[in-house]
């Protein structure tokens, strides 16, 4: 069975943090993270970003959001939900993300490399 696991963007301090709890009461949910930076704990409105349960050619852990790069063909694929499913996108075509993922590693995400989603194509 997949880990389900969640992190979310911290727009004010600009950093990636670890959901600890989350509640999915509203459309966009509410999370409780310590923010990795200062160490200090919060309740906020976030848009969250789920674990797909994939890893990379490295071992890395895959996220909704992250951006992969496959060093061989010079392509960046952008992991997104779609369909039920996670998925690997690279100038518009959809590719399996558990294919992908054994020949990308992890070089970002939307929210820190938004440089690199404009290399993609998208």
């Amino acid at each position: 069975m997949r880990e389900i696991k969640f992190r979310v963007w911290d727009w004010v301090e600009k950093q990636m943090c670890p959901v600890i709890v989350a509640d999915f009461q509203n459309p966009q949910a509410r999370v409780f993270c310590r923010l990795p930076k200062s160490g200090t704990q919060g309740i906020f409105s976030a848009d969250l970003m789920q674990y797909t349960g994939v890893k990379d050619k490295n071992g890395v852990e895959i996220y909704e959001g992250d951006i992969l790069l496959d060093d061989f063909a010079e392509e960046y694929y952008i992991v997104k939900f779609f369909d039920g499913a996670f998925i690997a996108e690279c100038d518009g075509v959809i590719y399996d993300l558990a294919d992908v993922a054994l020949i990308t590693a992890v070089v970002g995400n939307i929210y820190e490399n938004p440089e690199l989603v404009e290399e993609s194509g998208k």
